[in-house]
């Protein structure tokens, strides 16, 4: 699959998702995150998963450093499971994450609302440890206000690793651009976390996912993507060398020893943030797993799967470290029935997915062409599948679209049933993990962790032996 390949089509013969503002008055007043004029909630006509990020989950056997040995290959479409995490008993068929944007939601907030997002994440963390999930992401965004409070996600995650003992964490992702983050402060800070949480630390590259954080920190968007490749090739090497030496267009420095360095052998499991098409097969080729945040059809998804996976397959890399590991985070939220969860979520999750529309719209004026994908996403309708009268009955119009996302699959959204039915669809597609997006807008933190309870209790043990037993 090119970078020409959309994320939708046009199709007027099936319903897109309609205004949202007809259904839902007051919703585009919701989301501050800046956005050009005319990109309003009267112009929402989408139903897609956009990521905070531009940018996936379990490593080959760790070799000592510096040795000269190719990575391992796998055969066949779902590759081998591998004992990457030293803490992980378990053989997964699924494993389980959630991913966090510290996400205040739409003003005005109570007091200490930003206060009770990073505490209550950090219990939902905790809980999910104990539910048996396998990974705790962490997002980085700068600016976004109500969508994400995230801004120092190592912060985040050296408290959570203080408070956790298995659970793998991941920076899901941090933003590659130099002028956001210096690449050698990148190595020591990531290696520090990778000692404080005693080698449990994944790390995923991105390269900025709005026009108002790359530009802000006076990064040309059209180095954002050649500045990640450039990390995402050099990281290992100044984890791993005793002296390392940077000399290019990015990076001007003598050569130095960084300290510290991290606990995992030869390095942290490396990921990449992919939601165009060529992102995909560019992270086979670094041999880091994918972070999959967008895709709209199932033909594109096993598309870029497949891309994935054959590259993936002849990656080499400096310590024979090949994450050949494919992650999807659709949103989340699991309660007894359909219409409970259907209309508990709705709010939130339509908060969210305007807010995310109004980011790929504000690539609209941009004149940069490593992002034309996202120009063409802010202007294509993707269209859902229409809802029958008995999909219909008994919901409110903001639940009726969330119906249509979960119809998609693009939501996991729904009693433990319709929540299994997802998970399936992804595993069917040779998905190794599903990352929830649980915290979302202004839902409640006993209303997440209900979710997170139940899905445990009722989903996870079908599609992993990690959550047997789990008791609501």
């Amino acid at each position: 699959m090119d970078d020409t390949v959309r994320t939708g089509i046009r199709a007027p013969d099936r319903p897109a998702l309609a205004c949202l503002t007809g259904r839902w008055p007051g919703l585009g007043d919701r989301c501050r995150a800046p956005r050009p004029s005319g990109a309003g909630c009267s112009e929402v006509r989408h139903t897609f998963q956009f990521s905070p990020c531009d940018s996936g989950v379990v490593a080959q056997p760790a070799v000592s450093r510096n040795t000269s040995e190719l990575p391992q290959q796998h055969s066949g479409r779902r590759p081998p499971r591998r004992d990457a995490d030293p803490y992980e008993e378990a053989r997964n068929v699924v494993k389980f994450g959630t991913l966090y944007e510290l996400e205040p939601g739409p003003e005005p907030w109570p007091e200490r609302r930003e206060y009770d997002v990073y505490h209550e994440a950090a219990e939902q963390v905790v809980l999910t440890e104990e539910l048996g999930f396998d990974y705790a992401w962490v997002v980085e965004h700068h600016f976004l206000t109500g969508y994400s409070s995230s801004s120092a996600p190592e912060v985040f995650l050296g408290w959570l690793a203080a408070q956790t003992s298995r659970i793998r964490l991941g920076h899901g992702v941090l933003q590659f651009s130099k002028g956001v983050n210096h690449l050698v402060r990148i190595a020591e800070r990531t290696a520090a976390l990778d000692l404080i949480c005693d080698g449990r630390l994944d790390v995923g590259s991105g390269r900025g996912f709005t026009n108002e954080e790359v530009v802000a920190f006076g990064v040309d968007p059209d180095d954002t993507r050649p500045m990640q490749e450039h990390g995402m090739r050099n990281l290992p090497k100044l984890w791993c060398e005793d002296e390392f030496e940077l000399n290019d267009e990015f990076y001007s420095m003598p050569p130095r020893r960084l300290h510290p360095k991290p606990i995992q052998t030869p390095h942290p499991p490396m990921w990449m943030a992919a939601t165009q098409p060529s992102s995909w097969e560019l992270a086979g080729q670094l041999g880091a797993g994918v972070l999959a945040f967008g895709l709209g059809t199932p033909d594109e998804l096993d598309a870029a799967i497949r891309s994935y996976r054959t590259a993936a397959a002849q990656a080499q890399t400096p310590y024979g470290l090949v994450n050949n590991t494919v992650a999807f985070a659709p949103t989340f939220y699991c309660a007894e029935t359909d219409e409970e969860a259907l209309e508990t979520a709705a709010p939130s999750l339509l908060f969210w997915l305007e807010c995310n529309y109004g980011f790929v719209k504000g690539w609209s004026k941009s004149d940069s062409r490593d992002y034309e994908f996202y120009k063409r996403v802010g202007t294509d309708i993707i269209s859902l599948p229409e809802l029958t009268d008995e999909e219909k009955r008994g919901l409110s119009p903001q639940a009726q679209v969330i119906r249509q996302g979960v119809k998609s699959n693009l939501f996991c959204v729904g009693s433990p049933e319709t929540c299994r039915n997802v998970v399936q669809y992804y595993a069917d597609r040779d998905v190794d993990q599903l990352i929830l997006m649980a915290q979302l807008g202004d839902m409640t933190n006993k209303q997440i962790q209900d979710s997170l309870r139940l899905f445990g209790a009722e989903v996870m043990p079908e599609f992993t032996t990690s959550a047997a037993g789990v008791m609501v």
